[in-house]
């Protein structure tokens, strides 16, 4: 199913702690009267008083200078920037302890993120979190429901093993822990071709109704279905790599759209047929994605499979939080 709920939440989580802890220094930096005095305030009086700090204008804070609160320099704790300064050590320690215990491929995806440049803007997508933090959500609150999602997530991935575990291991294949069926490609096609074999037809006509079912019935709010077709970085003898590329994703572009519509015609039911139509396709991923041994080098045999993966629509949990978050205000 593509990148774990937890994975996914990783950066979420880990954005959601800084903005805490920056809401948590702002409103809580000093246990004393004058700051549970500001707390007190309702939320125009407060903005005011941050709008006067900003043009200079000290008069909507008598009323609270005579409480003994000082405004004498107010603007090294508005900018943004250095808010970070203010966490305290040992959380910050502990946030680095959890980075540095993450699985390596999780570290390795996180890595890739900033690499590729999508860090900053899915942070940028998660600007809610400051609102979620600033409306009164709870971190345990939110957390619940990541967490509920990911239970949801991991009662899919057991209904996919208990449905279709027998059938998959039949082939040759196995299903990881994100419930993506895997299959390798030399018991599924004849070198080269995309035609469909008998021993891929039979899996086909065994496989493909429980699990599109399995999905549907889930109850799990679902982005996407994929019928995805991976080969490894090697072509024909004596082939550029550029033309090994091209090759490659030719033929994995037609091996996955074959595998798709055989899917498909195996469909009786009307209802389930509609389901799929409206989340399943089919993906050639060339030789992008290979398989690794573990000393980094390429697995030529294992990178060249077809995979049957349901990507969790995230996006959703993201706006539940958000709507909920905006009607507790």
């Amino acid at each position: 199913m593509g990148l774990t709920m937890a994975e996914a939440f990783i950066l979420i989580c880990f954005a959601l702690l800084l903005l805490f802890a920056f809401w948590q220094w702002e409103v809580e930096k000093q246990n004393t009267p004058a700051v549970e005095a500001f707390k007190e305030l309702t939320d125009e009086q407060r903005q005011t008083i941050l709008v006067s700090v900003q043009d200079g204008s000290m008069d909507a804070f008598v009323s609270l200078k005579d409480k003994g609160m000082d405004f004498a320099t107010p603007a090294t704790i508005e900018n943004p920037k250095e808010k970070w300064r203010f966490i305290d050590q040992s959380e910050l320690l502990r946030l680095t302890d959890a980075a540095a215990s993450l699985p390596e491929d999780i570290q390795r995806s996180l890595a890739n993120l900033v690499e590729a440049g999508q860090a900053e803007k899915l942070l940028q997508e998660m600007a809610v979190l400051e609102d979620l933090v600033k409306a009164g959500q709870t971190l345990e609150g939110i957390t619940g429901k990541i967490r509920n999602a990911e239970s949801q997530e991991a009662a899919l991935v057991g209904a996919i093993r208990s449905e279709l575990g027998s059938i998959v291991s039949r082939i040759g294949g196995h299903i990881d822990d994100t419930g993506a069926i895997i299959l390798p490609d030399g018991a599924l096609f004849s070198k080269g071709k995309a035609k469909i074999t008998p021993n891929l037809a039979k899996f086909l006509a065994d496989a493909c109704h429980p699990w599109l079912q399995t999905l549907r019935n889930s109850g799990f709010d679902i982005a996407e279905v994929k019928i995805e077709g991976h080969a490894s970085s090697e072509w024909r003898g004596g082939s550029s790599p550029r033309e090994a590329y091209l090759g490659n994703l030719d033929l994995s572009q037609r091996r996955s759209q074959a595998v798709l519509r055989a899917c498909l015609d195996l469909v009786a039911d009307p209802e389930l047929l509609d389901w799929a139509r409206k989340h399943l396709i089919a993906v050639g991923y060339s030789s992008v994605r290979p398989v690794l041994h573990t000393s980094g080098q390429e697995d030529e045999v294992a990178s060249r499979r077809v995979v049957f993966s349901a990507t969790p629509n995230r996006q959703s949990l993201l706006k539940e939080i958000q709507t909920e978050a905006s009607i507790e205000r």
